[in-house]
C-alpha cells in the first residue's frame, strides 16, 4: 500500500490513497496530519474503484468529502467508483464510521478527523426489507442481548452491523453481519418484549403512585413576543458564510419561551432516571461532582449543571414526551406545536431568540475577538463541556447560543432555508443542530446563522427546551 499526503491549508487537507491490484478486502489507516490535529477540523471519505484505484480524501465537511473522494477516482480513470467508507473523529476519540452509500451522517459540520480508515471491499451489507420501526426493535434487542448496536433509532450503519455480527457469533451463526428473515423477527421480538416492558414501568421522576417530588425539574424560561419577525441566514458579504445560509423572511404568529440555558444533566436525569453524558465524571467539574440513585438504586455520577450530551434527535423527543406526561400536557408529539407542549426549537425559533434583535455575525457584535466572552469552544473549553451560564449572554438574556454543545432543532435539513410564518422542514435524512460546540476551533463555526446536521450523537451535541405560549 502506497500513500502521499498531499499539502495542507487551515481548512481542508487531504490525503490521495492507491490500491492497485488490492485483494478483495483491504484494510488500513492513514494517519491524520498535523494540520488535522491543529485545527480539528475535517471529515473523512473512501471511494474505491473495482479496478483497483482507491481514493481517500478529506475536507472540513463530510459531504464534500465525499464528493472530493468520487471525483478523485473518476479522474484516475475508474468507471465504476462508488463510496466505501467515510468518517469523522471528534476530540476526545469518539469516531463516527459509515460503510457504503449511507450519505449524509455526520456529527455536525466542522467535526474534527484524526485520520482515514481504509475498509476497500463490499459496501455495507444489505438488510432484508424492514420498516423503520422493526429496526428500532431489533437494535433494542440487539442491546438486550448485551450487544452495542449505537442509538436505537432505525438507522443500520456499522455499528449495528458489527452488533449483528457479534451476536450472531454468539449464537453460532455465520457472522456476516447480515439478517436473515428468521434472524430479524428473533430480534425484532426481543426489541417488542423490552418495550411491553418499559410500558409497564412507571416512568422516570414517578413512583407507581404518582410523581416524585424529590427529582423536581426547575427550569429558567426566556419569553419572545408573538407576532415578531426576522432575516434568517447571512448576507452574502459576511464572512464564513456557506451557501445554505441564503436569507428568507421568517415571522413567528405565536409567543414562545426558550431555556435560559441549555438542558443540564441534572435535568435530563430527573425525567430520564440516567445519565448518558461523557463528560460526567469528578474531573470535569471537581466540586459540583454529585452520585445520585436512580429508582433501581444505581449510583449514577454527574456534573449537575453541565449540559446533557450524548442524546440523539430520539432521545430528546423521548425525554419530552416523558415530561409532558409528567407535566399532564395532552395533545404532544414528537412534531406537535401545541401549546404548552415542551418540545425541541424549530431552526427558525432558534436563530431568532440567538439573534436577539441583532443582525451581526455573533449576537454580541461582527468580531470575535470578543466570542471567548460569550461562548466556550476550542480555544477556551479544555477539551470538555462546562456549567451552563458561565459565559455572557445575548441580549435576550440565554446563555451559550455560541459553543459549550450544539443543540438539536426539530427541522430535517435541506440546503435551502424555509421562510414564511413559522416555517418547520420535515423532510431531510439529518436533523439541524445550531450554535456551535466546546471542540470547534474556527470561530464561524459559532456564528448566529451557521448550520449544522446530524443523525447521530455525540459529547458535544445536547439541546434546548421550547414550549408556545397561550
Amino acid at each position: 500500500m502506497l500513500f502521499a499526503a498531499a499539502p495542507g491549508s487551515r481548512t481542508s487537507t487531504e490525503f490521495i490513497t492507491h490500491l492497485r491490484g488490492a485483494p478483495a478486502h483491504v484494510a488500513g489507516f492513514i494517519p491524520g496530519c498535523a494540520a488535522l490535529a491543529r485545527f480539528r477540523n475535517g471529515c473523512g471519505a473512501l471511494a474505491l474503484d473495482p479496478g483497483g484505484a482507491a481514493w481517500a480524501k478529506t475536507g472540513r465537511e463530510r459531504k464534500g468529502a465525499e464528493e472530493r473522494a468520487l471525483q478523485a477516482c473518476r479522474a484516475a480513470g475508474g468507471t465504476q467508483c462508488d463510496l466505501v467508507e467515510s468518517l469523522c473523529t471528534e476530540p476526545g476519540g469518539q469516531t463516527q464510521t459509515w460503510s457504503g452509500s449511507e450519505a449524509v451522517r455526520t456529527a455536525g459540520k466542522g467535526a474534527a478527523a484524526d485520520g482515514i480508515r481504509i475498509a476497500a471491499g463490499d459496501a455495507a451489507p444489505k438488510e432484508v426489507e424492514l420498516t423503520r420501526e422493526q429496526r428500532v426493535r431489533m437494535q433494542k434487542g440487539l442491546a438486550a442481548s448485551g450487544f452495542d448496536p449505537g442509538p436505537a433509532d432505525g438507522m443500520f450503519g456499522p455499528r449495528t452491523h458489527a452488533a449483528i455480527a457479534a451476536w450472531q457469533e454468539a449464537k453460532g451463526l455465520e457472522a456476516t453481519g447480515k439478517l436473515s428473515r428468521d434472524q430479524a423477527e428473533a430480534l425484532a421480538a426481543a426489541g417488542e418484549e423490552i418495550r411491553k416492558q418499559h410500558a409497564r414501568q412507571p416512568e422516570a421522576g414517578q413512583t407507581a403512585h404518582g410523581k416524585n417530588s424529590a427529582v423536581p425539574l426547575e427550569v429558567e424560561m426566556v419569553r419572545f413576543a408573538g407576532g415578531g419577525a426576522f432575516t434568517m441566514g447571512s448576507p452574502e458579504h459576511e464572512e464564513g458564510r456557506n451557501d445554505d445560509e441564503r436569507q428568507v423572511q421568517v415571522t413567528f404568529g405565536s409567543a414562545f419561551e426558550m431555556g435560559k440555558y441549555e438542558v443540564t444533566q441534572e435535568q435530563w436525569f430527573a425525567v430520564m432516571d440516567e445519565n448518558p453524558s461523557h463528560f460526567s465524571e469528578g474531573k470535569y467539574c471537581r466540586s459540583d461532582y454529585r452520585d445520585v440513585t436512580n429508582r433501581q438504586g444505581d449510583k449514577v455520577g454527574m456534573c449537575p449543571g453541565h449540559p446533557v450530551e450524548q442524546v440523539s434527535w430520539n432521545d430528546a423527543q423521548e425525554f419530552f414526551r416523558r415530561l409532558n406526561q409528567r407535566d399532564g400536557n395532552t395533545g404532544c408529539g414528537d412534531l406537535s406545536r401545541k401549546a404548552g407542549c415542551w418540545r425541541l426549537p424549530t431552526e427558525a425559533e432558534w436563530e431568532y431568540a440567538a439573534r436577539a434583535g441583532t443582525e451581526g455575525r455573533y449576537s454580541f457584535g461582527d468580531e470575535y475577538d470578543e466570542l471567548g466572552q460569550y461562548a466556550w469552544y476550542g480555544e477556551n473549553s479544555r477539551g470538555q463541556t462546562h456549567r451552563v451560564g458561565g459565559k455572557r449572554a445575548n441580549p435576550a438574556g440565554l446563555h451559550d447560543v455560541h459553543g459549550n454543545v450544539w443543540e438539536w432543532t426539530m427541522d430535517g435539513y435541506n440546503e435551502e432555508l424555509w421562510g414564511g410564518r413559522d416555517p418547520l422542514q420535515l423532510d431531510g435524512k439529518s436533523r439541524v443542530i445550531r450554535g456551535g460546540g466546546w471542540h470547534n476551533f474556527f470561530p464561524v463555526d459559532l456564528r448566529s446563522a451557521y448550520r449544522g446536521y446530524s443523525d447521530g450523537l455525540s459529547n458535544g451535541l445536547g439541546f434546548r427546551m421550547v414550549r408556545l405560549v397561550e
